[in-house]
C-alpha cells in the first residue's frame, strides 16, 4: 500500500477494491477501501458496507444510491433476510429486537430475542406486514393504550346516518343480578353474563329464589353499566325473558313490555285489559332471560 503525506491532503492512499481494499490488516481481502465521494467496507473479498456520496448507508451489495428514501437499507438472502437489530445490556447475552425483510414477499417481520443474540432459537417472531398490508400479530395482543381510541373503519362505505366509525370498545365479563325492589329475598342462584361492543351492552341473566317480600313494582338491578335513559335517545331498549315463573301470572299470560332505565331493567307487563302496569315478584321462583342496550346518547 502506497500512503502520501503532505500539509494539503494529510494521508492519501490508493482506492483498492473489495478483494484488494487499499486500508487493510494481515487479511488481505478484508478493509476499507474507496470510490468516487464512497467509502466501503469488505470482509473476505465482499463488500459489506457503503457510505454514499448523499450520507445514505446500505450493507449487503446494495450499490443504488437513489432508488428509496432510507437513510439505512439492508439485503440478505432468504436465509438471512437482512434487517436491523437493537441490543441492549452488555456482552453476547441480553435481549433487544430485530426487524427483518421478510423472504415471502418483501414485507416485514419483527422479532423479539433474549440471550445469546448468536442462537436462531432465542429469536421470537411477534409481528409480520405482508407485501400487500396485512397485518399479523404472531403471539400477543394489540393494546389501545389511550382511552377513545380504536380501530377506524373510514375507509368503508357508510349509511346516510352514519356518526362514527371507530371501534374504541370491547369488553366481556360477569355481572350479578338483584331482586332490587325486595326485601328479605334468599338467592340460591345468581348468574349474569356480558359483552359491550362499542356503545352496546348485551347482557344474560339467570336469578332463582326461595324466599322475599315486598314483591310489587319489581325491578332487577346490578347491570354492568347505567343504561340511557330517554327513549328518544336511544334508551328503554326491551329485555327477552325465557322462563318468568317468579313473576306474576300475567306477566307470562298477556306479554311484557319490561325496559332498561339507569342501571335496572325495570319489569312490566299488560294485563287482561290491555293496560301496561308494574310487574310484581312471587315469594318464590325463577327469572331468566338477555337483552341488550346503550350506554350513551344516539344524539
Amino acid at each position: 500500500m502506497t500512503v502520501t503525506i503532505d500539509g494539503t491532503t494529510g494521508i492519501a492512499s490508493v482506492d483498492g477494491s473489495a478483494g484488494s481494499p487499499s486500508v487493510r490488516g494481515a487479511d488481505s481481502n478484508t478493509g476499507v477501501y474507496y470510490t468516487t465521494d464512497t467509502v466501503s467496507i469488505s470482509t473476505s473479498g465482499s463488500e459489506r458496507l457503503k457510505v454514499h456520496p448523499s450520507g445514505r448507508i446500505t450493507t449487503g451489495g446494495i450499490t443504488n444510491d437513489t432508488s428509496s428514501f432510507s437513510s439505512i437499507v439492508t439485503t440478505g438472502g432468504a436465509s438471512n433476510n437482512g434487517g436491523i437489530q437493537v441490543h441492549y445490556n452488555t456482552g453476547a447475552y441480553g435481549g433487544g429486537s430485530m426487524t427483518t425483510a421478510n423472504a415471502a414477499g418483501g414485507g416485514l417481520d419483527f422479532w423479539t430475542y433474549t440471550g445469546d443474540i448468536g442462537s436462531e432459537a432465542n429469536f421470537t417472531k411477534q409481528l409480520s406486514i405482508a407485501h400487500g398490508g396485512n397485518v399479523t400479530v404472531i403471539d400477543g395482543d394489540l393494546l389501545i393504550g389511550t382511552s377513545g381510541h380504536g380501530i377506524d373503519f373510514g375507509a368503508t362505505s357508510d349509511a346516510g346516518g352514519a356518526t362514527s366509525e371507530k371501534l374504541d370498545d370491547y369488553e366481556e365479563g360477569t355481572w350479578t343480578p338483584t331482586m332490587a325492589s325486595v326485601s328479605s329475598e334468599t338467592i340460591t342462584v345468581q348468574k349474569g353474563r356480558y359483552t359491550k361492543v362499542g356503545n352496546m351492552v348485551h347482557i344474560w341473566f339467570d336469578m332463582t329464589w326461595s324466599a322475599a317480600s315486598s314483591l310489587s313494582n319489581g325491578r332487577i338491578g346490578g347491570l354492568p353499566y347505567t343504561a340511557v335513559a330517554a327513549q328518544p335517545q336511544g334508551g328503554y331498549g326491551a329485555p327477552q325473558f325465557r322462563d318468568a315463573n317468579g313473576i306474576s301470572s300475567d306477566f307470562r299470560v298477556y306479554g311484557n313490555s319490561s325496559y332498561f332505565s339507569d342501571a335496572e331493567i325495570y319489569l312490566r307487563q299488560y294485563n287482561s285489559s290491555g293496560t301496561e302496569v308494574a310487574a310484581s315478584y312471587l315469594s318464590s321462583g325463577r327469572i331468566t332471560g338477555h337483552g341488550f342496550y346503550f350506554v350513551n346518547n344516539a344524539y
